[in-house]
């Protein structure tokens, strides 16, 4: 029985520490450039250059609060929480530009990083959103003991 929390124990550890490193870097590169996630916003088509430009800026500083927060156990369900909600809202745009034949830049992890015509896999990015939405699963049912 000690075993078998104890390797939960160290799964959560593993799945946070992923998810987090996922979300400092992504904030942290797309902030280093942040006219390249700019342009990526607007490819999607969905808001307007005067809503996407503040985007630009937020969405980045908010993706690495949500990363740090995950290492407080205080702020650890908001960052889950806000993570959530960032997923949900990223795979309705890799969907909806997707279902409309737009050919996008992700700008999941700046626009340098796949910025190519041959990274366009909106299912990949689907599929990886997807993964990460069962991270947030994973730690938001996990016991806190980590």
């Amino acid at each position: 029985m000690m075993r078998k929390k104890a390797l939960q124990r160290w799964v959560d550890t593993i799945v946070l520490v992923i998810l987090a490193g996922i979300f400092v870097y992504s904030g942290v590169i797309k902030l280093m450039g942040p006219g390249a996630f700019y342009e990526d916003i607007l490819g999607y088509r969905i808001i307007g250059p005067f809503v996407a430009y503040p985007f630009a800026f937020f969405l980045p500083a908010y993706e690495l609060v949500c990363g740090v927060g995950l290492f407080f156990g205080r702020s650890r369900n908001a960052a889950l929480m806000g993570i959530l909600i960032m997923l949900v809202v990223f795979m309705a745009a890799i969907l909806s530009a997707w279902v409309r034949g737009i050919d996008v830049s992700c700008g999941c992890f700046g626009g340098e990083l796949e910025g190519n015509v041959d990274s366009y896999d909106p299912l990949m990015w689907l599929m990886r959103d997807a993964v990460m939405l069962l991270m947030v699963a994973r730690l938001w049912c996990a016991p806190r003991r980590f």
